[in-house]
């Protein structure tokens, strides 16, 4: 997990930006990037991805 993303990588597409990077699920305790959005310890899951508009 990185520490910090790049500029251009808007906070709703973090999930998706790692995905590419080839990180799948990533089991979290301090969610310092706010990807763990259900609050149940994994990020970036499905329950995880924001809705796009």
């Amino acid at each position: 997990m990185p520490w910090t993303f790049p500029k251009k990588v808007p906070v709703a597409d973090r999930c998706e930006w790692l995905k590419s990077k080839g990180y799948g699920v990533l089991d979290v305790r301090r969610d310092r990037h706010g990807l763990d959005r259900d609050k149940d310890g994994k990020a970036c899951e499905k329950g995880d991805f924001r809705k796009r508009r």
